[in-house]
């Protein structure tokens, strides 16, 4: 058991390097609540996507049974937080537009005004 245990969170660990060296390629002022330009959205726009691809890789192991609900509820907190985010929210629309038949984890938590815990999806 303490095997699976130390399994487990070295796993969530490295979920938590990702998501550090993911937002290191955002701009600050993205980070700090700031509307950016749209010539920085657009130079940004694939960091953005990393961030959302990590976001729904993130529900998804949740759905998963793969995270523990404590770490869980860290992720999700953040997720809510960054996406409300002006240039977050911005990226996440034009995301969600021109990538109409991906994301489908985070949008449902989305629509859930992210409340729902994935792992008790069916």
């Amino acid at each position: 058991m303490a095997a699976q245990t130390q399994a487990r969170t070295d796993f969530e660990d490295a979920l938590s390097r990702d998501y550090r060296d993911t937002i290191r390629s955002l701009p600050i002022e993205a980070l700090l609540g700031e509307t950016l330009t749209e010539e920085l959205m657009d130079r940004h726009l694939a960091d953005f996507y990393r961030y959302i691809d990590l976001s729904n890789e993130q529900v998804f192991l949740r759905k998963e049974g793969r995270i523990r609900t404590k770490t869980w509820k860290n992720w999700s907190d953040g997720i809510k937080d960054n996406l409300k985010k002006p240039a977050f929210a911005h990226a996440w629309r034009s995301i969600k537009l021109r990538a109409k038949d991906s994301f489908e984890e985070l949008r449902r938590l989305e629509r859930s005004e992210y409340r729902a815990d994935p792992k008790e999806w069916d």
